[in-house]
């Protein structure tokens, strides 16, 4: 085994392009897997080194990672129901209620209620 040819961030774009001059690969996101942990890194002071072979075979290899979906819409977990409310649903109509009593700073929109919309207004305690 021969030793390791640990770089710093730049050093190893350098490499790349040395080895592909078109590459599109950027100084930003070779930090990225760097601070993401997908590559073995030593601190040297203040400087990150990670071995050069290693991130080349992350390339090559690719994450496994980026293969999930981001982004978008995740489905949640309806909560637990209270005591108050045997009825409680998880659907947003049933955490949004417009409240009717009190007036002035206390009617609007608010979240968290037990009670639904159209129905008698709410009941939360004042």
């Amino acid at each position: 085994m021969g030793i390791p040819r640990m770089r710093i961030a730049t050093d190893v774009l350098a490499e790349i392009k040395a080895l592909d001059p078109d590459t599109r690969i950027t100084l930003h996101y070779i930090r990225s897997i760097i601070n993401q942990g997908k590559v073995p890194v030593r601190k040297a002071g203040t400087k990150k080194l990670v071995d050069l072979d290693k991130v080349l075979e992350y390339l090559a290899r690719g994450d496994e990672d980026e293969k999930t979906p981001t982004g978008g819409i995740r489905l949640m977990s309806a909560p637990a129901p209270n005591a108050k409310n045997a009825a409680y649903t998880s659907s947003a109509a049933a955490r949004v209620c417009w409240t009717t009593s009190g007036g002035g700073a206390r009617s609007g929109l608010h979240t968290g209620c037990w009670r639904t919309l159209g129905g008698d207004g709410c009941r939360r305690d004042n």
